[in-house]
């Protein structure tokens, strides 16, 4: 059992995040403007269309991140539910109702200010994300806040959490339930989704509980990764590995069946390693990557509102270049996508959390 879970921290964390926010918002960007290729190097190519799955990276280190702060908690019976989930609202629905509110006014504006059938289901979507259980619905393709699919996902995994850590009270049992899992997995991608017509990817939890899982048992494996850790050659070994797999996955882009679980968990390993260094800076762990990560939710959340913005105005127009329009266009999404998290956070600070 690890002890003191609650203080533990591993600010490489924050370059995994930071990584896969922008990896998705690259990817989305570069889906939407229809752009096969944005740049002459097919390893790029390949590494922004793949970006789409860093969400699988997000649930692990989220998992391995909400460990961290409360397993221990959970086993020790320190905490009460009303609170755990109350902070879990608190965080999460203040930034995503705000977003629900602009789709609304959207749509509002786009049919006229009649009361349409299509503005009766934006009001339905709308409620189904501000009370944040939507995950629960089957085949749910909720439009409003499109990227908000992934809170479902989360919050779900919120909800399950004490299951999650009585799966976590030891390594036996963790184990057991990743074989589980991994099997519920193969059975979607075998035969429930393409004979029953089950719905998998990313939104059935079933099918992304591997990832969460991984997060669980890497955690419940950090002291003894944060001793191997402390001898350089064999940190530096797996480093070397974790690098060489990671190219090897997008030169020759791997697609095993467990192919983005394997590299999703040597990089977390990486990331937990990487912490062990005496340097202050390295390439996870530095002030950009902190300050990414930080508003990384608000950065996945709002990006494609800004895209949608730009895309009105038709950038190509003056970029007639694709790549070229490519590159304008990410970097007006995420620049404008920072400043109003930014801006967020500070209303946050002062209003929203003084107020709750």
């Amino acid at each position: 059992m690890i002890k003191n879970s609650a203080k533990f921290y591993f600010p490489s964390l924050d370059g995994l995040r930071s990584l896969a926010c922008i990896g998705i918002v690259a990817m989305h960007v570069s889906a939407n403007l229809k752009i096969k290729d944005v740049s002459d190097i097919a390893v790029v190519d390949y590494f922004i269309s793949f970006a789409g799955n860093f969400v699988l990276l997000f649930m692990m280190v989220s998992a391995f991140s909400l460990c961290c702060g409360y397993l221990e908690r959970f086993h020790n019976g320190s905490i009460s539910l009303e609170n755990f989930y109350s902070k879990r609202y608190k965080r999460i629905l203040p930034f995503f109702a705000l977003l629900t509110l602009i789709d609304v006014i959207k749509c509002v504006f786009e049919n006229g200010f009649s009361f349409s059938n299509t503005l009766i289901g934006e009001l339905w979507e709308a409620f189904a994300n501000i009370t944040l259980v939507f995950g629960l619905l089957p085949n749910n393709g909720i439009d409003v806040v499109g990227a908000g699919w992934f809170l479902g996902v989360i919050f779900l995994f919120y909800m399950l959490f004490p299951f999650y850590s009585v799966l976590l009270k030891n390594k036996k049992t963790a184990w057991l339930g990743l074989v589980v899992s991994l099997v519920w997995f193969v059975a979607i991608e075998r035969y429930f989704q393409p004979v029953k017509g089950s719905f998998g990817g990313h939104t059935c939890m079933l099918a992304v509980a591997p990832f969460f899982l991984v997060g669980g048992i890497a955690f419940i494996y950090v002291d003894e990764l944060k001793k191997y850790a402390e001898n350089t050659t064999l940190r530096n070994a797996v480093k070397i590995v974790v690098i060489c797999y990671s190219i090897a996955f997008f030169v020759f882009q791997f697609s095993f069946i467990f192919s983005n679980l394997l590299l999703y968990t040597m990089w977390l390993i990486y990331a937990i390693i990487d912490c062990s260094t005496r340097r202050k800076w390295t390439f996870l762990s530095n002030r950009v990557m902190a300050f990414i990560s930080g508003i990384s939710m608000e950065i996945y959340l709002s990006h494609m509102m800004f895209f949608r913005i730009f895309e009105k105005i038709h950038l190509a127009n003056y970029f007639s270049n694709p790549k070229i329009l490519y590159l304008v266009t990410l970097s007006l999404v995420v620049a404008c996508t920072i400043i109003f998290a930014c801006v967020w956070k500070k209303f946050e600070k002062k209003v929203v959390r003084k107020n709750t």
